[in-house]
């Protein structure tokens, strides 16, 4: 005989474990979404602070090169007036070429490394099934 009274309860106890299964399922889909933005932010504030220290550490670079340059110059014109003009002239064409090649110099590189370490991580999440189907003839 078949266990009629029984099967209700078999199926209300699978029902209710199959429900915990779900909400835990959702809760550590949810984790791990959260620890992603977490590390994609914690990336992009490292990157941030990286290019913040070697923007900084350039500038005093720029500075103690001009500053010798001039006197360079100064002593090579005769004149302190001459020798710093000449090397804010320098300078001044460094900024301006920095300024004009801004894109393909900085902007460009900088995005095109932001897409690929975003797609990086999503490389791990894919399936077999993701990739594309070719068929041979």
């Amino acid at each position: 005989m078949t266990n009629k009274p029984d099967a209700p309860s078999n199926l209300e106890e699978l029902i209710e474990n199959t429900r915990q299964l779900i909400a835990a399922y959702i809760a550590i889909q949810k984790r791990i979404a959260r620890l992603t933005v977490i590390k994609y932010a914690a990336q992009a504030g490292g990157m941030m602070l990286d290019g913040i220290v070697t923007i900084i550490l350039l500038s005093i670079v720029l500075l103690f090169s001009a500053v010798t340059g001039a006197l360079w110059l100064s002593e090579k014109t005769g004149s302190f007036t001459r020798g710093f003009g000449l090397m804010t002239l320098v300078v001044l064409a460094i900024v301006l070429l920095i300024q004009l090649f801004r894109k393909t110099l900085f902007i460009n590189p900088v995005i095109h490394r932001l897409v690929r370490r975003m797609h990086a991580g999503n490389d791990q999440l894919k399936t077999p099934d993701d990739e594309p189907h070719t068929t041979d003839y």
